[in-house]
């Protein structure tokens, strides 16, 4: 069985901020990496990133680049990736935290990342590996 997880990459420190929750639908875990950005966005840059939520997605149905961002002013770079993988042994399950902010057309995006990384296509998209 494959689960998912949610990293968030904040290129000001140079970090990557990895959820320890594993979701069992991909829909999930994006939705926990748009909340996790959007908690840090609010308490640590004062809502200063501005995102692109429809950037070119990048990297394979293991680690899919769905959101990139920009702080106003600076050339930091913040990005989203959904990480696949086998379910580990124990595994922690956790409700992931739900976005406050999304639009239709947003869930729609989500909806669509969640089944390209499921399937490996949407319509006539797909993801080669």
């Amino acid at each position: 069985m494959n689960v998912y997880q949610a990293v968030f990459g904040d290129g000001a420190k140079q970090e990557e901020f990895v959820s320890r929750n594993y979701q069992t639908a991909a829909k999930l875990a994006i939705l926990d990496g748009i909340h996790m950005a959007e908690a840090i966005n609010e308490t640590e840059y004062e809502n200063q990133i501005d995102w692109d939520k429809q950037p070119p997605l990048t990297g394979s149905r293991r680690d899919l680049r769905i959101m990139i961002g920009y702080a106003e002013g600076t050339e930091h770079k913040f990005y989203i990736d959904i990480r696949t993988m086998k379910a580990p042994m124990f595994m922690q399950h956790k409700d992931p935290g739900i976005p406050k902010h999304l639009s239709d057309h947003e869930m729609k995006l989500v909806d669509m990342y969640a089944q390209l990384i499921e399937t490996g296509r949407y319509g006539n998209a797909e993801i080669v590996e």
